[in-house]
């Protein structure tokens, strides 16, 4: 069984799918990170992205559209 220093990688990611947290307090400083080794982390994260990519995204297919309609 690993000790809880060995479930951090990099001294910044916390890895261990024993622990059931889905937030637990970062090593080092104030906070809370993600436990990685829980599968809800990964949700947590592709959501984030999408909430990021969303507002970029949206105008590229815009464009793309108006430019097939001036085209087509």
């Amino acid at each position: 069984m690993e000790t809880r220093d060995q479930c951090w990688k990099w001294g910044i990611l916390y890895i261990n799918s024993n622990d059931p947290a889905l937030f637990v307090a970062k090593r080092y400083g104030i906070g809370y990170t993600l436990n990685f080794g829980n599968h809800w982390s990964w949700a947590i994260v592709l959501l984030i992205l999408f909430v990021i990519i969303l507002p970029f995204s949206v105008p590229v297919f815009l464009i793309l559209e108006i430019k097939h309609r001036l085209i087509g």
